[in-house]
């Protein structure tokens, strides 16, 4: 019975509760927020507190254990 009311992409996301809502005051600066799946990483360059550049890099946490193993 749930309506949503708005659907965001990930970096965006995190940008949003870790920069905007920080008391810190990482609104006004420069900001990379990594994200590190079992098989993506998503890192946020946000500059002032919007999303400049955001990749998609095609390995994660399971490759540096793997490298790590080896």
């Amino acid at each position: 019975g749930l309506v949503p009311f708005a659907i965001d992409v990930e970096p965006l996301a995190a940008g949003r509760a870790l920069i905007n809502l920080s008391k810190e005051g990482y609104l006004q600066k420069n900001v990379v927020v990594v994200n590190m799946g079992a098989t993506l990483t998503d890192v946020g360059i946000f500059k002032h507190g919007v999303l400049r550049f955001p990749p998609t890099l095609s390995y994660g946490c399971d490759s540096v254990s793997g490298a790590i193993a080896y």
